[in-house]
Parts: structure tokens; sequence; C-alpha cells
């Protein structure tokens, strides 16, 4: 399931990885890759939000765990509001099914009429 679930960071921009946000979080970046990631940190706005609120928990320990019980909840979010607008396009214009139906009977049934008019002369 793992691989189902893709680093929303690393789609923003290409160079984010989780476990270098919670090395961040933790402390335990070199300066010289914390001072680059603070650089990157400066220019994402998603970036900035995950920081924020990682910096908030008081655990750090399960750190980890809550990172990926987040990407999950979000991915499945995703999902079902995915499925919501697939089911809502083929529900959404039912007159428009309608209206082809009708149209085609009516082709149908002048088609005919013809027909038998003109046979019958």
């Amino acid at each position: 399931m793992k691989n189902d679930l893709l680093d929303i960071l690393t789609r923003e921009r290409g160079e984010h990885d989780d476990q270098k946000l919670i090395d961040y979080i933790l402390d335990k970046l070199s300066e010289a890759e914390r001072s680059e990631f603070e650089e990157r940190i400066g220019s994402s706005e998603i970036l900035q939000d995950a920081v924020q609120g990682l910096q908030g928990v008081k655990d750090k320990k399960d750190l980890q765990v809550l990172v990926e019980q987040l990407k999950k909840n979000l991915h499945d979010q995703l999902q079902k509001k995915k499925l919501e607008r697939e089911r809502r396009k083929i529900t959404e214009y039912p007159w428009i099914y309608i209206a082809i139906i009708v149209i085609l009977v009516f082709c149908i049934v002048a088609f005919v009429v013809t027909r038998m008019f003109l046979l019958s002369r």
C-alpha cells in the first residue's frame, strides 16, 4: 500500500522527502543541510505549512507514524472526492440522455412513416 501513497511534497517541487522533513523537525540535519532545507521552506507554502504543523506535535518520537497516518487520511479523502466527482459526472445531466433518446426515436419514427408513405404511392 505504501507504493500507492505518493509523497505530496515531492509532487510540488520534486526535491523534498518525508525523512528530510522529519530530520529537520527532530534537529538531525547538519548545519549545511539545515540551511539548504530552510531555503526550500522559504520558497514553498506547502512545506511551510507542513513544518509549522509538525513542530506543534508534542511527542516527537511518533512523528514518522503521524506523517504516514496524515498522508493516508489525505489520500483517502482525495480518493473519496474523486469518486464523488466521477459519480456526479454520470448523473449530473440525465435530461441530456433522455433528449438524445427522444430525438433518436423521433428520427426512426419519421423515417418509418416517410418510407411507408413513399411505398404506398
